[in-house]
């Protein structure tokens, strides 16, 4: 009876090993050592006054309203961080993270932009932009 033996793959061949044969893994570095690239973070905050509201219920139908649609158009992270319980008062929080300090920062105040322009019930009182690298 004659008995056939696998031939060794040949050099460059993408055959694996035959079964039962450990061949060690080489760890492959994903990232190539380099120095790392900037990170610029865009921030924001902007106070807004509703004089017109009559209850927290109101106030959070608009703000929900506003938060939703700049994060829609604009890709930024927001948030309403201060005046929570105040009834005609809040203050909203932006960012939006970029490898371009300048793109960060137009970013930040065309959404800033877009809150004073779209809201006729919510006035602006004040607004920072600033950006930070990182």
């Amino acid at each position: 009876m004659l008995r056939h033996e696998a031939s060794p793959a040949p050099p460059g061949s993408t055959l694996h090993p035959p079964l039962g044969v450990h061949t060690p893994r080489r760890h492959v570095n994903p990232m190539p050592p380099t120095t790392p690239s900037p990170m610029y973070v865009g921030i924001g905050r902007i106070a807004l006054r509703m004089p017109q509201n009559g209850s927290l219920k109101d106030k959070r139908q608009i703000i929900r309203s506003v938060i939703q649609r700049t994060r829609n158009q604009f890709a930024v992270a927001i948030a309403e961080v201060g005046g929570q319980d105040a009834w005609s008062f809040a203050e909203l929080g932006l960012s939006y993270v970029s490898n371009d300090a300048r793109h960060a920062e137009e970013v930040i105040a065309k959404a800033i932009r877009s809150i004073e322009e779209a809201r006729l019930d919510a006035e602006v009182v004040d607004t920072l932009i600033q950006v930070e690298q990182y």
